[in-house]
């Protein structure tokens, strides 16, 4: 029975493999593709919070590199939020399947004498 006002929602155990799935793929994605990326932006944190002394000399392929990873970062990140919209509308499909056949009105249970 589904009362008034209630909100249906994921299992934790769905959260906990969905976000597994993404912090495994988020680590891959970093230490793969985002390495210079990553080099680079830390050397200019580095340069702009004093740390370090000598100035960072952006060349054109760093700009590429830089925008190459943000792009990739970028897709990564909209896989994983349509992974999760999916597996959500899969759940919500399921829910609404048991709910209209396992309904106890349906047509052969009601007989018009």
């Amino acid at each position: 029975m589904l009362f008034p006002n209630s909100e249906v929602r994921m299992r934790p155990i769905d959260k906990v493999i969905i976000g597994a799935s993404a912090m495994v793929g988020g680590t891959v994605v970093l230490v793969t593709k985002l390495g210079a990326s990553i080099l680079i932006l830390s050397a200019l944190f580095a340069f702009w919070l004093g740390l370090r002394s000598d100035s960072v000399a952006m060349t054109q392929q760093h700009f590429i590199s830089l925008g190459l990873g943000m792009a990739v970062f970028s897709g990564f990140i909209f896989k994983e939020w349509s992974k999760f919209k999916n597996r959500k509308i899969k759940f919500m499909k399921a829910l609404s399947d048991n709910l209209y056949f396992k309904n106890l009105d349906n047509n052969p249970a009601f007989f018009i004498p």
